[in-house]
């Protein structure tokens, strides 16, 4: 099969699809306007749902480098620009270490109408994914050359960052993602990690001695999920911090099994409605669009995980993901 072209072009087919518990009229418009206006860079792309109030939906989008040139010109004028710039002209194992980056469009908290002349790009973020080749515990040198690659405008300096993440990071983990960005007023630096569902359970112990309450909600919805999980953590003051957990399981019989045992619970705490708890769950699964003038039917994946944020007050999102690609007729 040829490579897939415009592939936002595909998810936009399958946005209708979303249940309207997570995605309104007023925000399926605001939506479908963003993704259509975005580059033919993309080769998927998601929404991120609050699964409690919050009615705002984000979009996320993700390109290649090969192929990241064509987001240049979009998101020129921005922080986001200036980091994709500094990725692509990075070499040696800076260029090959970040084999991909997610950009989410975060859609500010004001009236769908008031952001129609703003350009998305000054809400992205860039999440920067590292390769399996470097996706070990990385050393300070294996990390200082990726925070190189994001400039140097944020603060501490890449030096004394990968210092502090690789004291930060626990001993069984491997790194996913690298993002730094303007947020509230400063600069922040997040590492995506991936870590064992027993390492997580020790980790927590450690980071939120102080917190029984959430230690014990978190392992209340997370249960006995042996699969691995990813956390996120976010440069303060005083070093990484862990924000949230992500939960991403099987798509097989005995991970649907467990995602309802996790959306019941996460209903049981209120965090989660429970319509919007059952909307995610029925999101899982295929389908099949006719794309005008693509050569063969295109189907489209539908994935998706949670992330539970646990750094101030607990809240739980959920990330539907839109994978095209074509198949036979």
């Amino acid at each position: 099969m040829p490579t897939l072209g415009p592939a936002l072009d595909a998810c936009l087919l399958d946005v209708p699809w979303v249940s309207g518990t997570l995605l309104s009229p007023a925000a399926s418009r605001d939506v479908t306007g963003l993704m259509d206006s975005l580059p033919d860079a993309f080769r998927c792309g998601g929404l991120e749902c609050r699964l409690q109030g919050d009615e705002r939906v984000d979009v996320v989008a993700c390109a290649e480098r090969r192929q990241a040139n064509a987001l240049l010109g979009a998101a020129s004028d921005s922080y986001c620009g200036e980091l994709l710039q500094a990725w692509l002209g990075g070499q040696g194992s800076t260029a090959t270490n970040m084999s991909a980056v997610w950009i989410e469009f975060d859609r500010p908290a004001v009236p769908v109408t008031d952001t129609m002349h703003r350009s998305p790009w000054l809400d992205a973020f860039a999440f920067f994914r590292v390769a399996e080749a470097a996706a070990r515990r990385p050393s300070r040198a294996d990390v200082a050359p990726l925070f190189e690659a994001l400039g140097s405008a944020f603060a501490p300096a890449p030096r004394e960052a990968s210092k502090a993440l690789k004291a930060a990071l626990p001993a069984d983990s491997r790194l996913l993602h690298l993002a730094a960005l303007r947020h509230r007023g400063r600069h922040e630096l997040r590492a995506h990690i991936e870590i064992s569902a027993r390492g997580f359970d020790e980790y927590l112990s450690v980071v939120l001695k102080q917190d029984h309450e959430k230690q014990r909600l978190l392992r209340h919805v997370i249960g006995n999920c042996r699969s691995p999980l990813a956390i996120q953590l976010s440069s303060t003051s005083n070093g990484f911090q862990p924000i949230s957990v992500e939960l991403s399981l099987p798509h097989d019989a005995a991970g649907s099994a467990q995602w309802d045992a996790i959306f019941s619970r996460l209903v049981e705490v209120s965090l989660a409605s429970p319509l919007k708890a059952r909307a995610v769950r029925a999101w899982q699964g295929t389908a099949k669009h006719r794309l005008l003038g693509a050569p063969a039917q295109v189907q489209i994946d539908r994935l998706f995980h949670v992330t539970l944020r646990f750094d101030a007050v607990p809240a739980a999102k959920a990330y539907l993901y839109f994978y095209p690609r074509y198949v036979a007729d």
